[in-house]
């Protein structure tokens, strides 16, 4: 039978385990770090997106060995399903992301006009970009010939739909949330757009178009902003492609023009974008939208086995939820079940044979718990777990759901 957790002990101050860190103290709501991104492990994108692409490239060799028409369009739309496939087995199911968080429609009100200002100033900056990366290597878009030429309806997929939906949802999205764990927000921002563009044959234009789209995700707490930038820039790009043909392109003898053009575009571009990266970069522990979505509907479970608790002899399963923390025998058997509104500080204490975690209750009293043979992977991981959802717990936004429910 489940009840509340039977106390260690009711002691005095002085008789608590030394700590092995900063002394005890009430727990802050923080951002957490052991949500679901916790347990995305990004390099897996790598490996998938070149797998994928070896494959797909194989098909298509041997579809063209076999006389069937492949285009270089029907190839760019392939070389997303990787992509989209990391997305929903590795992200969604198994990392348990609700994707949905990050794409809820916001409500920005007049906060629009900044978007679109945003989006004017990012073209006039990417097109400065461009044109400097063509008087300088112009070889970087030798990859481009033809795209955007072929069949329309596979142009506008592979390059006006996809993109902007899979590249804002793996960049800004999964990988500036995972950073952010892993790191911290602002190193987040930076590395998810020299990622994005590295990718592309533009990386000065496109990494700053990733630095400002992730910095608008951060400010508006949704992906669509950023979506709507990217799909109007490309779509801008698909039909100048069109119109343009082939047979364009920067002349030896007009790179002083294209000098002046690009002093010109960045005057009228750059001093927004210092603005708004200044206005609207994050400070240390700022929150993302997707921490601030798990702070309000409750982080996700997260087991620890074999762990030894001071209420019993034999090691036990610990399971950290939203809510409370739940200890079982190994077959599962309720032992006890500890709300986490009573913890007041979570904190390491170290023992003879290694580190354990004290749980200090409101009322005083103490409980332990320790990792097998003193495992500090294993304990960082269950003291932040803890250290999480305990802030979480006493959250008001928590606490009123808790109460909705109830």
């Amino acid at each position: 039978m489940t009840m509340d957790v039977t106390p260690a002990g009711q002691v005095t101050p002085g008789a608590l385990p030394a700590a092995g860190g900063p002394q005890p103290t009430t727990v802050g709501p923080a951002p957490p770090r052991t949500g679901a991104f916790s347990t995305v492990r990004t390099r897996w994108l790598v490996v998938w997106a070149l797998v994928g692409a070896l494959l797909i490239m194989g098909l298509t060799q041997a579809a063209v060995a076999l006389g069937l028409p492949v285009s270089d369009e029907l190839t760019g739309v392939l070389l997303y399903l990787p992509v989209i496939a990391w997305v929903w087995f590795m992200v969604v199911r198994r990392g348990g992301v609700n994707l949905g968080a990050m794409l809820r429609w916001p409500r920005l009100g007049s906060y629009w006009f900044v978007v679109a200002g945003l989006l004017v100033v990012q073209f006039l900056f990417s097109l400065a970009a461009i044109t400097v990366t063509t008087l300088v290597a112009p070889w970087m878009f030798d990859s481009l010939e033809g795209v955007g030429e072929g069949n329309l309806a596979l142009a506008a997929l592979g390059l006006v739909v996809l993109p902007p939906l899979v590249e804002e949802v793996v960049f800004r999205g999964v990988l500036l949330e995972r950073f952010t764990v892993k790191w911290r927000v602002g190193a987040a921002v930076v590395l998810s757009a020299v990622f994005f563009g590295i990718l592309h044959a533009d990386p000065v234009g496109a990494g700053m178009f990733g630095l400002i789209t992730g910095l608008l995700y951060l400010r508006t707490g949704s992906l669509w902003p950023g979506i709507i930038i990217h799909f109007v820039n490309n779509l801008v790009a698909l039909v100048a492609t069109r119109l343009a043909g082939p047979d364009t392109g920067t002349d030896a003898l007009e790179v002083s023009e294209a000098l002046v053009s690009v002093g010109i575009l960045l005057l009228l571009s750059l001093p927004f974008l210092a603005w708004f990266i200044r206005a609207n970069w994050p400070a240390r522990g700022t929150p993302t939208p997707y921490q601030l979505h798990e702070m309000q509907v409750g982080l996700p479970p997260r087991s620890f086995d074999s762990v030894a608790w001071s209420g019993v002899h034999a090691t036990v399963r610990v399971q950290v939820t939203s809510t409370h923390v739940e200890v079982s025998d190994e077959v599962g058997s309720p032992i006890a079940r500890l709300p986490l509104d009573r913890v007041r500080a979570v904190y390491p204490a170290n023992v003879p044979g290694g580190t354990e975690i004290v749980l200090l209750l409101n009322d005083g009293s103490w409980t332990t718990l320790r990792a097998p043979w003193g495992d500090p992977k294993m304990t960082d991981a269950l003291s932040a777990s803890l250290t999480d959802r305990v802030a979480c717990a006493g959250s008001p936004a928590l606490a009123a759901r808790g109460a909705a429910g109830a």
